[in-house]
């Protein structure tokens, strides 16, 4: 699983990319800006690093959140790699920008289709969420929900 933070280091805004698996941090490092080329020169340390130590090391598949710079920067460093979207990442974001009367429903939805086990039932579980979306479909909610369901495939893989 690959994530990039945003944070301060002497009073300069940074960005923290980290890449763990099998239960321990396998990259940390800190770059200047949160943008493809210094998250990739972040998580390039990381593959490097992992190269060294186990020369015929292939890794098959990394799980980001949905943010771009992210997603590229393992694009470009891995092109071959299995790029997952993490459900878990689009649940808190759903938790963060849904208020009001859908918000409990919205989260119950969502988490039900995180916790599906396989791409067989992953698949079905985001279509009805896409069906169930509230009515009229249009505004945040909807919108925000409806992405989801339409990025399928870059959750499905997982």
């Amino acid at each position: 699983m690959a994530d990039a933070k945003g944070t301060w280091v002497a009073g300069q805004e940074v960005d923290v990319p980290t890449t763990v698996g099998a239960g321990c941090f396998l990259g940390v490092s800190v770059v200047a800006a949160a943008a493809t080329p210094t998250v990739e020169a972040g998580y390039g340390e990381c593959a490097r690093e992992a190269q060294t130590l186990v020369p015929d090391s292939h890794p098959h598949a990394v799980c980001t959140d949905g943010w771009h710079a992210t997603r590229e920067a393992w694009r470009r460093l891995l092109p071959q790699i299995t790029r997952v979207r993490c459900l878990r990442h689009a649940v808190l974001t759903s938790k963060e920008r849904c208020t009001g009367a859908w918000r409990h429903q919205v989260l119950e939805r969502a988490w039900h289709v995180s916790q599906a086990a396989t791409t067989r039932q992953c698949a079905p579980r985001l279509r009805r969420l896409a069906e169930w979306t509230p009515t009229p479909r249009s505004g945040a909610v909807a919108t925000m929900v409806l992405k989801r369901c339409h990025r399928r495939a870059d959750f499905t893989p997982a």
